[in-house]
């Protein structure tokens, strides 16, 4: 009897102790972790950078500040970045991508300021990313509170054709996030349109400009004829002086 009470205290101690250690893990803290997973986020940029002769980064120098010729040492190119930010002590991420063959998990201590710039290797292909966030906490460390997946976008071939000259058609973007297709026929018929402008004279295709042009011709024009009224008349007004003055001297020379 002695020894059962024994048992049942001890029991009583540990369900104690067991419920201590899960009510750590409890709503509140869920709650706290399940906000920090939100504030996490991950998502893609373009931008323009400095590459020297060996192809490497150099996000010190502006791009702006760069000339860039023949003979520079650097040069300029875009490149797709993604972004990760607001990861906390709280949680810990892991970045999975099979094209690139990573899965590498990242803490707050690893991080600068809680945030990641990763470089995507080229763009020439779509490639997809996921963010799984985790629980930081030892006492919910199993916790997988939030995926995030985001997929970067790829150089459309297309951008630069004679079919996307001012086409705002979404398979005309420079930058795109889904395999493009144009039918062989829209294909044609917009390559078509596209030679049909570029046989077009520049005047058709710059009216203002035409018109400018033609006014100045005109101005000329009426100014030269202007200019040989003008003399016409002195000749005709010298000539009729004369032929008065002429007329006058022979009527003297009568009256002698």
């Amino acid at each position: 009897m002695k020894n059962t009470g024994r048992y049942l205290l001890f029991l009583l101690v540990l369900f104690g102790f067991i419920n201590k250690v899960n009510a750590v893990c409890d709503s509140k803290a869920r709650l706290e972790l399940s906000t920090a997973a939100s504030n996490v986020t991950m998502d893609y940029e373009i931008e323009t950078f400095v590459f020297d002769i060996d192809g490497n980064i150099h996000r010190e120098l502006n791009p702006s500040d760069i000339e860039i010729s023949e003979t520079s040492s650097y040069q300029l190119d875009e490149r797709v970045v993604l972004k990760i930010s607001n990861v906390t002590d709280k949680v810990y991420v892991a970045l999975y991508s099979a094209e690139d063959n990573i899965n590498k998990e990242y803490h707050y201590k690893d991080l600068e300021d809680g945030s990641l710039i990763y470089d995507v290797p080229d763009t020439l292909n779509i490639r997809h990313y996921t963010l799984t966030i985790f629980s930081e906490s030892l006492d919910c460390e199993t916790e997988e509170l939030r995926k995030i997946e985001v997929a970067t976008p790829k150089y459309n071939d297309y951008f630069e054709e004679g079919v996307c000259q001012n086409n705002n058609a979404s398979y005309c973007n420079k930058y795109v996030t889904t395999d493009v297709s144009i039918s062989e026929s829209e294909y044609r018929r917009l390559l078509d349109e596209y030679m049909k402008n570029m046989e077009t004279p520049d005047e058709e295709e710059n009216p203002t400009q035409n018109n400018k042009e033609d006014n100045s011709k005109n101005i000329i024009l009426y100014s030269v004829g202007i200019v040989i009224i003008f003399i016409l008349l002195v000749i005709i007004i010298v000539s009729i002086f004369k032929r008065r003055k002429r007329t006058k001297e022979m009527e003297s020379m009568r009256g002698v």
